[in-house]
C-alpha cells in the first residue's frame, strides 16, 4: 500500500509539472508491476526469470521516484538459469523496498547511492543478495524511531512466517539474513 501511495504520488506530480512523458513512462510501468504482482500473488512458485523481472520494473520505478537518488544492478552468476529455478513470489520485494526506503533514501549525500541485486547457486541454494550503500540498520532504526513513533512495520514479520511455511512444508530449509 505504501509503495502503491507513493508511485501515485509520483505521477501526481509529472502531471501537476505537466511533464507527460515521465508521467506516461511511470505509469506504463507502474501498471506492469501492478498486473505482474496480482498474478504472481496468486501462484505458490514462479520462475526466477519471472520475479527477476519484476524487480527489475519495481527497482526501475523507485530510481524515477527518486529522482535518481541511486543506481540499480541486477548481478546474475553466470551460466545462471533462470527460467527453470522455481521460487516463492515476492520475498525478495521487501528486502529491496527496506534497502531503499530505511538505507538510500537517507544517505546524506543526495547522489551516489547503490542498489545490487545479485543472484547465485552455493551447495545447491539459490542465495540471493541485496546490497546497497545506504546509512545501515542501527542507523535507520534510530532515524525511524523518532520520525515515525507510531508505525509498525508488518513486512519483516510476514516474510519471516513464510518462509517459516515454506520450511516446514517442505521439510528443507528456507532462510533468510540480514546484516549490515
Amino acid at each position: 500500500p505504501q509503495f502503491m501511495f507513493n508511485s501515485l504520488n509520483s505521477i501526481s506530480n509529472y502531471v501537476a509539472e505537466n511533464d507527460q512523458k515521465s508521467a506516461n513512462k511511470y505509469l506504463s510501468r507502474f501498471s506492469k508491476l501492478m498486473r505482474q504482482t496480482l498474478n504472481y500473488s496468486l501462484k505458490d512458485y514462479i520462475v526466477l526469470e519471472d520475479e527477476i523481472e519484476i524487480l527489475s520494473v519495481y527497482m526501475d520505478l523507485e530510481v524515477l521516484r527518486f529522482a535518481n537518488l541511486f543506481d540499480s544492478k541486477l548481478d546474475l552468476q553466470e551460466g545462471l538459469d533462470t527460467s527453470s529455478i522455481s521460487i516463492p513470489p515476492m520475498l525478495i520485494q521487501p528486502q529491496v523496498e527496506n534497502a531503499i526506503r530505511h538505507g538510500l533514501c537517507h544517505r546524506p549525500q543526495k547522489t551516489g547511492g547503490k542498489l545490487t541485486l545479485s543472484f547465485k547457486i552455493e551447495n545447491d541454494y539459490l542465495i540471493c543478495q541485496v546490497s546497497d550503500n545506504g546509512i545501515g540498520r542501527e542507523k535507520a532504526a534510530a532515524y525511524n524511531l523518532k520520525q515515525r513513533k507510531d508505525h509498525e512495520s508488518l513486512s519483516g514479520d510476514n516474510v519471516k512466517r513464510r518462509i517459516d511455511i515454506l520450511s516446514s512444508l517442505h521439510e528443507r530449509p528456507f532462510s533468510m539474513k540480514i546484516e549490515d
